[in-house]
């Protein structure tokens, strides 16, 4: 693989990371909101704390041995930012007194 190309997949990766990060710390958010589902808040949570550890450590093994990596299809940057935007402005409507548990469902529902 080519450097040029292994520094894309390397900046899609690191966006990625900060997605499932994002998304790890809205669910933590959710499990104070919600204290009586926190357990269920909190596993997500943790699912999502491991797919971010697996997405860096892909990408120390990318820099450890491009060789053994072959590209296939890139995600569009703009796609993966507008859905790091969509994750900020669903942390926005957690910060509204009138939000219930069953909207914050259907936004991790809708962020799968």
């Amino acid at each position: 693989m080519s450097s040029d190309k292994l520094e894309v997949i390397l900046k899609e990766i690191e966006v990625m990371v900060s997605i499932e990060s994002a998304v790890a710390r809205l669910y933590g958010k959710c499990a104070k909101l919600f204290p009586g589902n926190s357990d269920f808040w909190m596993q997500l949570s943790m699912e999502e704390t491991g797919h971010a550890r697996v997405l860096s450590e892909l990408a120390v093994l990318m820099r450890k041995l491009p060789h053994e990596f072959h590209p296939g299809k890139t995600c569009a940057p703009e796609a993966l930012q507008n859905f790091l935007s969509r994750i900020d402005a669903n942390f926005e409507k957690l910060d509204s007194p009138a939000i219930k548990e069953r909207d914050a469902l259907l936004m991790a529902y809708q962020m799968r």
